[in-house]
């Protein structure tokens, strides 16, 4: 600021009730014509510093008495606080200093905070029924939301109350003491799987008002056991065999695209004869089918093509039954079932013949690491190259036609 009549010159000064409110003499010039300016300076509490020019001085000097009045004013309200409200005030500026917020910045983020936590207290019993019918109307898979509805039974049986009061300390404790149906002990992944079911909850809960983002942030960093590295039990080629030779044409197609293209039961069961490319010798996993929602065309080998050959005829889903006639097949085979044995068998064969990591990983819409983890070395390239050579016997009563020489 340039002072009018030289620098160094010192402010005017308005005092009120105690209140000091300074006057700034000043120019600018502006296309070669010096115009003056008198800025009045007060410190406003809550605000802090406050600054306002005016042209004439005789206005700056009403305003700065105008001002001064008013916050003189203020100051003795402070006359009529009590001894314990004094000491209030002192101990808030005391926890503020070196923050840089005043009290009344203080004062306005608290409600602010109190404001967005404001919830509607819901039930446990409630809040699930309205979860599992938004997953629904998200038409998400049906093994996910059954998923979901029995963890969600687990939470209605053992909290009748309103989900708030579902605190940390409440939930550990039931996290840690949880056993299956049967009464068996809960795996460590299992146990991780229900935590991020009900994270998923109280994340919906937040949403609509139930309770705060910070008690579902709160509920998400529970800390749950480290999970035991997972078993990837693999059928044997004997094994498929087996099973592709037990199974019903309704079943054979699923099995055929678990074992020979590693398709996730939840694919299988979403995906249809249209997807089946015979002539290109492809399967295509589009993103509404892939678990990862990521697009992957996934090779079909000689045997694929053999075992799915009579079936070219057929339109609408490849499992026209529930998932669960897969695994029964294991009961008509003799065949013990293997959860999930079909894709670890393709992935670990695969791996075993191509020695591709990348290759199988695309194929079958996982990472190079989890291929590299879970299925390296499971079995030998001799096995692997028996499990895609396995095809449909010829009945007896069918003689092969040979090309003559």
């Amino acid at each position: 600021m340039n002072a009018l009549n030289g620098a160094g010159r010192k402010p005017m000064e308005i005092n009120a009730h105690g209140v000091r409110v300074k006057i700034y003499r000043s120019a600018r010039k502006v296309g070669g014509k010096v115009y003056p300016y008198f800025r009045v300076a007060f410190h406003e509490p809550g605000f802090g510093r406050r600054l306002r020019d005016f042209g004439a001085e005789a206005d700056a000097i009403a305003e700065a008495k105008s001002i001064a009045v008013s916050l003189g004013s203020g100051r003795n309200d402070a006359a009529t606080l009590s001894r314990d409200e004094v000491a209030e005030f002192n101990l808030c500026r005391s926890r503020l200093e070196g923050t840089g917020f005043s009290i009344f910045q203080a004062v306005e983020g608290f409600l602010a905070h109190q404001s967005a936590n404001q919830i509607e207290p819901k039930g446990v019993p409630e809040v699930v029924a309205e979860y599992l019918a938004e997953l629904k109307a998200r038409n998400l898979s049906a093994a996910y939301i059954a998923h979901e509805r029995q963890v969600g039974q687990k939470l209605v049986a053992d909290f009748r109350c309103p989900l708030a009061s579902v605190t940390p300390a409440r939930y550990r404790p039931w996290l840690l003491k949880l056993r299956l149906r049967n009464g068996g002990a809960m795996s460590g992944c299992y146990r991780r799987n229900v935590h991020r079911s009900f994270c998923a909850l109280m994340s919906f809960a937040a949403r609509r008002n139930y309770v705060t983002r910070d008690h579902a942030a709160q509920i998400a960093d529970v800390e749950t056991p480290k999970p035991s590295a997972p078993r990837c039990d693999v059928f044997t080629p004997d094994e498929f065999a087996k099973l592709l030779e037990a199974a019903g044409d309704d079943v054979r197609p699923a099995i055929v695209l678990g074992g020979f293209c590693g398709l996730r039961t939840a694919e299988i069961g979403r995906i249809q004869w249209a997807d089946v490319n015979l002539a290109e010798r492809v399967v295509v996993v589009g993103a509404h089918i892939a678990k990862t929602q990521s697009r992957r065309v996934v090779p079909l080998c000689d045997a694929a093509v053999q075992w799915l050959t009579p079936y070219t005829v057929r339109t609408g889903p490849v499992l026209p039954v529930d998932d669960r006639h897969i695994a029964a097949v294991g009961v008509v085979a003799g065949v013990p079932w293997k959860k999930n044995g079909l894709r670890h068998a393709f992935a670990s064969c695969r791996l075993a013949v191509l020695k591709n990591a990348a290759e199988v990983a695309f194929e079958c819409g996982n990472s190079t690491v989890m291929i590299q983890k879970h299925y390296r070395s499971l079995v030998t390239e001799s096995q692997g190259r028996a499990w895609f050579a396995i095809i449909p016997r010829v009945p007896n009563n069918v003689i092969p036609l040979h090309a003559e020489g």
